[in-house]
């Protein structure tokens, strides 16, 4: 699994994920629309969580109980997600949510090459970054 981000920031710090290049190695494809679905929705995921996912207490309780209260990308800010799917013979290792990870340090090492500023905490909005 790996991945490359395009981005545009601004001096405002609004950011903009235009696009992602995804590849993913899952062994022999079974079902590629399947394969694609699966990390375009978890690069979705992936973004909810950098730039909103954070839990919070208050009076010792968690404030975030499930998705009604947990911020999503809307479709507007959705990306253009290009998979590729590796080609070979090994038995099918199957994908799950593997898009979910990579996106937090590509989208960091893309701030980076735009910015020069190395982010190493998340999520974003709490270092100013608003998701255009």
């Amino acid at each position: 699994m790996g991945q490359v981000f395009e981005i545009s920031l601004n001096q405002d710090k609004e950011l903009r994920v235009d696009k992602v290049y995804c590849v993913i190695d899952c062994g022999k494809t079974v079902q590629p629309d399947n394969i694609v679905n699966q990390m375009q929705g978890s690069i979705i995921i992936g973004l909810a969580a950098a730039f909103y996912g954070e839990i919070t207490l208050k009076e010792g309780k968690i404030v975030q109980s499930n998705f009604p209260n947990y911020m999503m990308p809307k479709m507007a800010h959705s990306p253009q997600v290009e998979v590729h799917i590796m080609q070979n013979q090994e038995e099918p290792g199957g994908v799950g949510e593997p898009a979910v990870p990579p996106v937090l340090a590509a989208l960091a090492n893309a701030i980076f090459a735009v910015s020069g500023e190395r982010v190493r905490t998340m999520p974003l909005k709490n270092l100013g970054y608003t998701f255009v």
